[in-house]
């Protein structure tokens, strides 16, 4: 089953233990998001690719949320 990208699925694969997950790198054009705009008072869904500094951020954050949680980062890339 796939973690998902964040401080809970992190924790969730810590309490997994190390033999059972694994991590598959996403290619470039597999990085993406949703980001929802309000437009002339709908919601529309636009795609977003995500930047390496966006990425970054993201593990940043898992890394807090973790690190309230006593547990090590997640390794990066």
């Amino acid at each position: 089953m796939e973690a998902t990208a964040n401080g809970w699925g992190a924790l969730v694969s810590w309490v997994a233990g190390p033999a059972n997950p694994c991590r598959r790198p996403a290619a470039a054009h597999d990085r993406h998001t949703e980001v929802l705009v309000m437009t002339n008072g709908a919601n529309v869904r636009q795609p977003s690719m995500l930047r390496d500094a966006d990425l970054a951020s993201i593990d940043d954050d898992i890394d807090a949320y973790l690190a309230v949680a006593g547990v090590p980062p997640v390794p990066r890339g």
